[in-house]
């Protein structure tokens, strides 16, 4: 439309110097996930995040998985024990554990619990598992989702609700039995 907008890239000729892969050390319980992030640092002293730029591995496979495609470094418990996570990129690799557990689910927690919207207004919702060992792990993309009223409000696979008419509804979040709840009032 004739219009042009610009910006300046400065390249550099920095080099990769470490990567630092997180949460380190981290507890997983089996057949759940945890998304690990690459956080490289190079020799000015900048960061960037190389978690879709780097090769994951896990060592052993049998106690732990990682993704190459999709989401890259998503680590999925597979059996009890200990296992470690490398993220290489140019030749660095930077690395942690994941220790999985056999804990299993107790509770789930939906996040906000109650909330009022307006129509048309969205509002990411987040559910939170604690396990029997005491851990907590963000299971927002690994539970169910569902809405007792889908005219008033509406939720997707990933926990995000949208006010659709006025009313109420409740939000469910479920994992391996177990239901976490918000309440929802549209305005």
């Amino acid at each position: 439309s004739g219009l042009q907008a610009a910006t300046t890239l400065t390249v550099t000729n920095v080099v990769l110097v470490s990567i630092a892969v997180t949460p380190s050390n981290a507890t997983l319980p089996r057949r759940y996930r945890l998304q690990m992030r690459a956080t490289g640092t190079f020799s000015d002293g900048s960061t960037q995040d190389l978690t879709s730029q780097a090769t994951w591995t896990a060592s052993p496979t049998t106690v732990a998985t990682v993704s190459n495609s999709g989401a890259r470094g998503r680590v999925t418990g597979v059996a009890a024990g200990t296992a470690t996570i490398a993220a290489t990129f140019s030749g660095v690799q930077g690395a942690t554990t994941v220790t999985v557990t056999n804990a299993t689910l107790s509770s789930l927690a939906v996040t906000p619990s109650s909330v009022s919207l307006t129509v048309n207004q969205t509002l990411q919702l987040t559910a939170t598992g604690t396990f029997s060992d005491g851990t907590t792990l963000d299971l927002t993309t690994q539970v169910h989702w569902t809405s007792s009223n889908k005219t008033n409000v509406s939720v997707n696979g990933t926990g995000l609700i949208r006010a659709r008419h006025k009313g109420t509804a409740t939000i469910s979040a479920t994992n391996a039995g177990k239901t976490g709840t918000a309440a929802v009032t549209v305005n």
